[in-house]
């Protein structure tokens, strides 16, 4: 699925191998190392949805990310959702994650989404707060392009029960 900001505008790396890239970056990084527990499940099942916007726009991505939010909010859908922003600031992670925490302060919060679905940062640049650039923490949130993992709330909750309530 791609989202387009000018659908006449021709983008590089097409969308089909920015899934690709995302998808082997999921399988032979995020689950072969284990940095994150609850990937392998949905991955298995088919229950990931990789969706690609392109541009910078911040309108135009913040809309796409409403977008998919909603979508997964509704009472009987499952799965998660990786929207992938190749040119949304991957080299100013303060750019980016300003959008992230718009989202979640301000569309969330005025949606009641919060307690339903949430939004993890993945970044070229990611960096924890507090943290210094190389620290190896920071590359556990570090991605080939800039990308929006939505996720439910409640299974993300049925994952940390079947790991014993270790996240």
């Amino acid at each position: 699925e791609e989202i387009n900001e000018d659908d006449s505008q021709s983008y590089h790396p097409p969308n089909a191998t920015i899934k690709s890239e995302t998808l082997t970056y999921l399988r032979d990084v995020i689950i072969q190392y284990n940095l994150c527990p609850f990937a392998s499940h949905p991955l298995r099942e088919n229950n990931i949805k990789v969706a690609t916007v392109r541009g910078s726009d911040d309108d135009f991505v913040a809309a796409s990310i409403a977008y998919e939010l909603a979508a997964l909010s509704g009472e009987d859908v499952r799965g998660t959702t990786l929207l992938v922003a190749p040119e949304y600031y991957p080299d100013d992670f303060e750019r980016y994650l300003r959008l992230v925490q718009c989202m979640e302060e301000d569309f969330m919060e005025e949606h009641k989404l919060k307690g339903i679905v949430q939004i993890a940062p993945f970044h070229p640049k990611f960096r924890f707060e507090g943290s210094e650039e190389d620290d190896v923490d920071n590359f556990t949130n570090r991605s080939p392009y800039p990308m929006f993992h939505i996720l439910r709330e409640d299974e993300v909750a049925i994952a940390v029960k079947r790991l014993g309530g270790d996240a």
